[in-house]
């Protein structure tokens, strides 16, 4: 699977040109992600790019997507549709990676059925927008839970790449090479801490400091990464996978999995699995 930028704008093309919506992808901080087209980065419809032609109306359209959109999202923790000050309404998909919030998926502008249009001098723009379609809704729904996941991963990816940096303390950079390439029930931080001459306080607010994760999340994160692999490409029983990934119970695995990735181990295999051979 390609989690780059390229693969995840086709994704949301293929999402504006089956329902035609527009989708967007805001990151945390409400900016533009690099090497996506702008009408994917900002609303370019007719209606919201008249409305912010004005300096007053523009305040409140950033308001939305810097302060209300965050603020629903930590509220909500999944999608949601929200209205606008000028009267018309979105679907938002909050993007969380490990509990922290890194930006939405927003799918609109749309007119609800009884939505009304607080600009009168912009009603035939307003009239252009596409209609709320519920059914519509609900499918491209799917296809950008898969959108989500896809930058979720990609996000993931990016923290391995840097983790990898040449300018990482290299007693860090050892003890990172040493988990990815062992069994996880042959590590802990006490033992790494020894190989990597350190005290085992000393190593733990090093690595923290260094890889910008702490030792026990990165540890998870690479058994849950090994789970997935499993999930994809085995016939392990979920019971098996989570034993053999070093997780307590089937339960304790499935509760993790879902608040790394969104979904169930049974969810994930049920979607990416490779059907093997009889």
């Amino acid at each position: 699977m390609h989690y780059n930028i390229q693969n995840i704008s086709e994704l949301l093309a293929a999402v504006t040109t089956l329902t035609g919506f527009p989708v967007l992808w805001k990151n945390a901080q409400c900016g533009t992600e690099k090497d996506l087209p702008i009408s994917q980065n900002l609303h370019t419809n007719h209606f919201c790019a008249k409305v912010k032609q004005k300096k007053r109306y523009f305040k409140k359209c950033m308001l939305n997507v810097t302060q209300l959109h965050r603020q629903l999202s930590y509220h909500h923790k999944k999608s949601f549709m929200c209205k606008c000050h000028a009267g018309v309404t979105e679907l938002v998909i909050p993007l969380f990676k490990d509990e922290v919030f890194i930006g939405t998926i927003i799918l609109g502008p749309m007119r609800l059925p009884r939505g009304k249009n607080i600009y009168p001098e912009l009603q035939n723009e307003y009239k252009n927008l596409p209609k709320y379609n519920k059914q519509t809704l609900k499918s491209a729904e799917k296809i950008l839970d898969l959108v989500e996941f896809f930058i979720i991963e990609r996000m993931r990816v990016l923290l391995l790449r840097d983790l990898n940096k040449s300018n990482i303390d290299s007693r860090i950079k050892r003890a990172i090479e040493y988990i990815n390439a062992k069994d996880s029930r042959d590590i802990s931080a006490c033992k790494l801490a020894k190989i990597c001459g350190l005290s085992y306080s000393r190593f733990v607010h090093l690595f923290k400091e260094q890889a910008n994760i702490s030792f026990s999340d990165y540890v998870v994160w690479r058994r849950i990464e090994e789970a997935k692999l499993l999930l994809r490409e085995s016939s392990l029983d979920i019971y098996d996978i989570a034993a053999k990934c070093n997780f307590a119970s089937q339960s304790y695995f499935g509760s993790v999995f879902k608040k790394l990735t969104g979904m169930s181990p049974g969810k994930y295999r049920k979607r990416y699995c490779i059907k093997l051979e009889p």
